[in-house]
C-alpha cells in the first residue's frame, strides 16, 4: 500500500509513463497500466518445463539449491564482510538447514 499526501503527488515521478492528466492524481503511481508480458509468457515454459523434468526431481533440485545455500552461509563466520544486516538470523536458518541436510546424508 502506497501511502502519498495529496499535495506531494503532483510532484512525484510515475515509474511508468502517465498522461500529463493523471499529474495530481495518485493512480498515475501505480504499475497496473501495463499487462505483465514476460511473466505471462514465462507460464508456458515454466508448465513445459515442470512436465519435462517431473514433479519429484524438480523438488529434489530445489533441495539441493537450498541446502547448498545452507551449509555455505553456515560456514561463513559472523561479522565477515559477505555477512551483514540480517545475516544472523539467516544464518541461524541455514545451520538448523544444514543440520537437517547432514542428517538426511547429504553433505
Amino acid at each position: 500500500m502506497l501511502y502519498v499526501k495529496r499535495d506531494k503527488i503532483r510532484d512525484l515521478w510515475p515509474l511508468m509513463a502517465a498522461p500529463a492528466t493523471m499529474a495530481a492524481d495518485v493512480r498515475k503511481l501505480r504499475g497496473d497500466r501495463h499487462p505483465p508480458r514476460a511473466q505471462n509468457l514465462a507460464i508456458a515454459e515454466a508448465l513445459t518445463f515442470h512436465e519435462g523434468i517431473g514433479a519429484q526431481r524438480k523438488a529434489a533440485r530445489l533441495r539441493h539449491l537450498r541446502d547448498r545455500w545452507a551449509l555455505r552461509l553456515a560456514r561463513t563466520p559472523p561479522g565477515s564482510a559477505g555477512c551483514r544486516g540480517s545475516c544472523g538470523r539467516a544464518r541461524r536458518r541455514a545451520q538448523r538447514l544444514a543440520q537437517m541436510a547432514q542428517a538426511r546424508g547429504l553433505r
